[in-house]
């Protein structure tokens, strides 16, 4: 059974305090008889004084004091807190669902080593399973994308630098455009994409990170951007619609930085590539002008992350057309789609 890891629908990283969870982990219900038949035999405990494990076999033990291992276990409760170091105290990376299935990599006699995206991680052990896992399952890793509804419900005039050191300051965020025809507001179609596009990600085997699942937020751009550095993202999708002077004007854009960016070192051609994939194949899944390409400088979502970056404007809601397809759920739905085809197109 192939199992991909999730993301509880809430900002793990923003909203987790580091703490959440705590009670579950000190007092844990014994769920492992009831997994057995699901997921096979509980993770071994080591002898550390030994240097054995559960069956006696001589094991590695690093000097950290974890039995070395490469394996795979299952997460087998409800909410299982993933944490930055083996301690209760320690923030919470991620918290994951029941049934996700992550490569083990030591073990000691309360802790769990997992590796997401090249980092160690760690769960308390009651609540990981070992599994066997297929060499198919095996060789795929879930790749972590950074999703992020532009614009909120109440803006903040407050200023911010655009990038590192930078002079130039713009406002810290914005409540966004408004339909010229179904009168939507910007914050609310933003987040209703990235909720669909989360999903469709999700079924296709992505873990997903949402900014926010709720307007009634205040986070910079920068602030957003500095949450998808903290995130383990490999790459920041950030959407956002467009309003024109030019009420003809309808499409899809995609902006991106220039290849000397003066804040961002490296992450051109990257972020240039995810930029094309994704306005390509979501202007083909919905039959949208295809707008291109707009290189910039002067965002601070762009100037503050550290890893490939897009902004895709999905359409005008100064267009009263597009701005009445912009609300339908359909349209929506294919906008979700076809971002995803351009994700799988860029990892591809």
């Amino acid at each position: 059974m192939k199992v991909w890891i999730r993301v509880l629908p809430f900002v793990c990283f923003l909203m987790i305090m580091a703490g959440c969870g705590r009670n579950n982990e000190n007092n844990s219900e014994n769920t492992e008889d009831v997994n057995a038949a699901t997921y096979g035999d509980a993770a071994p405990v080591p002898n550390i004084a030994t240097g054995t494990d559960a069956t006696g076999t001589d094991a590695m033990v690093d000097s950290s004091g974890f039995v070395v291992t490469n394996d795979y276990v299952v997460t087998n409760t409800g909410i299982v807190n993933m944490r930055v170091s083996p301690s209760t105290d320690a923030d919470v990376y991620m918290v994951l669902e029941s049934g996700v299935q992550l490569n083990r990599t030591g073990y000691n006699n309360e802790w769990t080593r997992v590796m997401v995206n090249d980092t160690d991680f760690y769960i308390y052990s009651d609540y990981v399973t070992q599994v066997e896992a297929g060499a198919d399952d095996a060789s795929e890793e879930s790749k972590i994308i950074y999703i992020d509804a532009a614009k909120q419900s109440v803006g903040n005039s407050e200023t911010e630098q655009i990038g590192p050191d930078s002079v130039t300051v713009k406002p810290k965020a914005s409540s966004g455009a408004i339909g010229v025809g179904t009168g939507q507001r910007e914050y609310e179609l933003t987040l209703s994409v990235a909720v669909k596009l989360k999903d469709e990600l999700e079924s296709r085997g992505y873990t997903v990170v949402l900014s926010r699942v709720s307007s009634d937020v205040s986070i910079s751009n920068a602030e957003r951007a500095e949450a998808a550095n903290r995130s383990g993202a490999d790459i920041y999708i950030k959407i956002q619609a467009g309003t024109s002077s030019d009420s003809s004007v309808s499409g899809i854009i995609g902006m991106c930085q220039t290849a000397d960016n003066p804040y961002v070192n490296g992450n051109y051609s990257e972020s240039r590539r995810l930029t094309e994939s994704i306005v390509s194949h979501t202007a083909d899944e919905t039959s949208a002008v295809n707008l291109g390409i707009y290189e910039t400088d002067e965002l601070a979502s762009i100037n503050w992350s550290t890893i490939p970056t897009t902004v895709i404007s999905v359409g005008f809601l100064s267009n009263e057309a597009e701005d009445v397809q912009l609300a339908t759920d359909t349209y929506r739905d294919e906008l979700a789609k076809g971002m995803a085809d351009g994700i799988d197109n860029y990892y591809q």
